[in-house]
């Protein structure tokens, strides 16, 4: 039986939604970067082979990302993976990219899984910095204050470039001596992007 499909695994008790298999396709979780904001231990119930809940709970750490509002129980695989590329310190794993796909586990089961950054870089894949995070945090705040900030973001977008602040600002100000905004436009998005 997929015990992943049972109701205790839809939601937890504060009614965010668990990731596994199901919600993970269903909510198009896959291959998105999520950045953890909190990791901490909590009971959860056991079960049998066959998928029944036990009377017994196991304390299971858990994560929580900035991006969604789901948590992320971890099994022992995806344990090993972040003390293996963050530390043991769960603390020091805060503020930390990962990423989740679907695996097929050596008994034929199917889990989410967080790859590590070896198997990332193995892949030809690189992890956004902290730095990077932070950008996007100030780029969206900037966005929803600076209609130039949103256009020039919209347009670096269009042409694959990275949307970092350095990039923005230097096309704000390329906007600036094209005219296509206003002084006062450019002012704006230079005041909102360097807070």
């Amino acid at each position: 039986m997929d015990v992943t499909t049972l109701d205790v695994y839809k939601k937890s008790g504060d009614g965010k939604p668990y990731i596994n298999v199901n919600t993970a396709k269903e909510d198009k979780l896959l291959g998105k970067w999520y950045t953890i904001r909190e990791a901490y231990v909590e009971a959860a119930s056991k079960f049998d082979k066959e998928g029944n809940r036990l009377d017994e709970t196991v304390d299971k750490l858990h994560l929580e990302f900035q991006e969604i509002e789901h948590k992320f129980t971890l099994n022992k695989p995806n344990f090993n993976t972040l003390v293996k590329d963050f530390g043991t310190e769960s603390d020091d794993w805060i503020g930390e990219p990962v990423k989740l796909r679907i695996t097929t586990y050596p008994n034929g089961t199917k889990g989410v899984i967080i790859p590590s950054r070896q198997d990332l870089a193995d892949e030809g894949e690189t992890p956004p910095t902290k730095a990077a995070i932070d950008d996007k945090d100030l780029i969206k705040t900037a966005m929803k204050k600076s209609s130039a900030v949103k256009e020039v973001v919209t347009r670096l977008k269009y042409f694959d470039e990275p949307v970092t602040v350095d990039n923005v600002v230097r096309e704000v100000k390329d906007s600036h001596e094209k005219n296509d905004i206003t002084k006062e436009q450019y002012l704006e998005a230079l005041d909102v992007l360097s807070k």
